[in-house]
């Protein structure tokens, strides 16, 4: 008898589990710009994801990086009536600000990156430290190998106006470079902005100004590789099997760009970090479903965590970039076979 009760008990709690999930849901996603390959690859593949696990529909609005029109998304979403809204922006009292009208219509939302100011919602965050600081020992390691006399110069080209950004990203590096050496300098921090016109007037400030450079970190993939390209420019930015002759470049993305210049043996750009936009959009529909399927509190902060891997022309294969970008992309690439038509072995 007890047996046939537990098993009526278990049968009612399925079908209760089966009717609770919200079947054909809309879903509302705000990327912080999908100018970057990164945030490109991120909403296809959320969309994907989405629709083939949950049934859900993906509606997408470019917040192109400003607060005005990631607010006016939020309330273009919340005018639709969307089942949830994924938001991505930089100033957090702004990310308030959406959180509250969305829990006001009875919306759930999510965050993702940069955190609110109260945090009383569920949150993705790439930890980025750990791997940030790990990217600035291996650069000032390698540049003590190199040129043990040769004073240790770092330049940032930086997103100054994001203050999350920076202290998962370009802080973390510092304290990794001094954590080799404390006598390393900061000799110049310029902002990038996320975009390459603007780093690359950046990096050609930072030549001219302080030339003695010979770490140069970028806080993304448009930073660092329209930094390489001043460098470049002016005749820099280049190694031979692998040993950097005037500075190490460092990015964050490992963008299929990125890291063929990694993997080329006569480029200074050695070491930079994957952001995992496969692992990241299926944290992110994974979090907004269950708080649709009010599994998961709206209003009580819970941070979902996801990482990033560190990759460098020394310990990696380029297989190793293949693979990642072939994975966490759905990319179709084969470095090697491109290093090869570049007349890299």
């Amino acid at each position: 008898m007890k047996r046939t009760i537990a098993l009526v008990v278990a049968l009612c709690l399925l079908t209760g589990f089966a009717v609770a999930q919200k079947k054909n849901a809309v879903l509302g996603k705000i990327p912080i710009t999908l100018e970057a390959q990164f945030h490109q690859a991120l909403v296809n593949i959320e969309t994907d994801y989405a629709k083939s696990k949950y049934g859900a529909t993906l509606k997408v609005i470019d917040g192109q990086f400003k607060s005005d029109v990631a607010i006016d998304a939020v309330n273009n979403f919340i005018s639709q009536k969307v089942d949830g809204i994924i938001l991505h922006t930089m100033d957090p009292a702004v990310l308030d600000q959406c959180i509250k009208a969305a829990h006001a219509a009875g919306i759930p939302i999510s965050t993702f990156y940069n955190e609110p100011a109260t945090k009383a919602n569920p949150h993705v965050q790439i930890n980025e430290i750990v791997t940030s600081r790990e990217m600035g020992v291996i650069a000032a390691k390698m540049w003590k190998q190199w040129y043990p006399n040769k004073p240790i110069k770092v330049g940032i080209i930086d997103y100054l106006n994001v203050e999350h950004a920076m202290q998962q990203r370009s802080n973390p590096f510092i304290e990794g470079v001094k954590s080799v050496d404390p006598k390393a300098e900061v000799v110049s921090r310029l902002d990038g902005a996320g975009s390459s016109e603007k780093s690359l007037a950046a990096a050609q400030d930072m030549l001219q100004a302080h030339p003695e450079v010979n770490i140069v970190y970028g806080a993304n993939a448009d930073h660092a590789l329209a930094g390489l390209a001043a460098f470049e420019n002016a005749g820099r930015g280049k190694a031979v099997n692998g040993k950097c002759l005037t500075e190490i470049f460092v990015g964050t993305d490992a963008t299929e760009a990125e890291l063929l210049k990694l993997f080329n043996p006569n480029s200074s750009f050695k070491i930079t970090q994957g952001l995992q936009p496969k692992a990241n959009a299926e944290a992110e529909i994974d979090t907004m479903m269950k708080m649709v399927n009010k599994q998961l509190a709206w209003d009580k902060w819970v941070e979902i965590p996801t990482k990033d891997i560190i990759f460098t022309y020394w310990a990696n294969k380029v297989a190793d970039g293949s693979a990642f970008l072939n994975g966490q992309y759905f990319m179709k690439v084969d470095l090697a076979a491109q290093l090869a038509k570049l007349g890299v072995k």
